[in-house]
């Protein structure tokens, strides 16, 4: 017996359905020629006939109904799985999984996420939080698609890739009604080494704050320390002291007045954030259709 492909046998079961050449050759959008060459191969190669020819189209032989009857789910199986990739492919269908702190996914996830769904709304989008080290192994094992870091940012998973995505600032920042206050003091610096909500020293932001007063010679003890962004974020609104992080996390309360930014710096304290993926070949078309939208807001 001659090999014979999977096509041939999807063309036959067509036919068998349909009991017409023509029919079969409409649902599959080929020819009745090669519709009809295909199953006389078919029977060539099996050695056997198939199919009666009827007046009016064709009726399966005995052997041939029972070979329809063994194929028949398989050939629905190959179907429905040719269905489903191709779903997975336009995103028709299909989950994502996200790690990111929420200082970082204020300002370059939580928005691209927000337009990846309302674009594809039948993708299932899961986000969790954790340290970067901890989401970086997930990554690198595949149970998440993608992470969100600080750059620069050193990664020795060889299946792993960094990608730029913006710069952002951080800042120094108090309440409306603490702001009047500071109009009388001669030296911030005094507030800053007591009056400080501050992150925790071990993250980015914890370090970016540290080499800062270090540089300007300030001996501190944090009032508050603290390693959520919206908390120190609750904590300045409530008058409680000096407050520091990225500006673009508290853009909105800025906006309203009801956060003032103390301009302490001579020069903006820029640093970038980024995105880690798995190497392009072999990540999912989900992940990479969202790093573009996060690319472009």
């Amino acid at each position: 017996m001659g090999e014979i492909d999977f096509e041939s046998y999807r063309l036959f079961c067509m036919v068998a359905e349909c009991e017409s050449f023509s029919k079969a050759s409409e649902k599959l959008y080929i020819s009745q020629p090669a519709v009809t060459q295909a199953i006389r191969k078919l029977e060539e190669n099996l050695k056997g006939k198939l199919f009666f020819r009827m007046p009016k189209g064709v009726k399966l032989t005995e052997e041939g109904r029972r070979l329809y009857e063994y194929l028949k789910p398989s050939v629905d199986t190959m179907h429905n799985a040719e269905n489903k990739f191709s779903q997975y492919v336009h995103l028709e269908e299909g989950e994502i999984k996200v790690r990111t702190g929420s200082a970082l996914g204020n300002v370059c996830i939580y928005d691209a996420l927000i337009a990846f769904s309302q674009k594809y709304p039948k993708i299932k989008v899961m986000v969790s939080s954790g340290y970067v080290g901890d989401s970086i192994e997930l990554l690198a094992r595949g149970d998440v698609d993608l992470v969100a870091v600080n750059m620069p940012f050193e990664c020795d998973k060889p299946n792993i890739q960094i990608i730029k995505c913006k710069e952002i600032e951080d800042c120094f920042y108090v309440s409306k009604e603490y702001f009047e206050k500071l109009k009388n003091v001669e030296n911030i610096k005094e507030v800053l080494e007591k009056e400080l909500i501050a992150p925790t020293e071990y993250s980015t932001t914890g370090k970016i704050l540290k080499r800062f007063l270090d540089e300007n010679g300030m001996d501190y003890t944090p009032k508050f320390t603290i390693s959520s962004t919206n908390a120190r974020k609750y904590f300045a609104l409530k008058g409680l002291g000096v407050s520091f992080g990225i500006k673009n996390n508290i853009k909105k309360e800025l906006e309203k007045g009801e956060l003032v930014e103390l301009k302490i710096m001579k020069e903006p304290l820029i640093r970038s954030v980024g995105i880690a993926i798995q190497k392009s070949e072999i990540t999912s078309n989900a992940t990479l259709k969202l790093v573009e939208m996060i690319q472009k807001i």
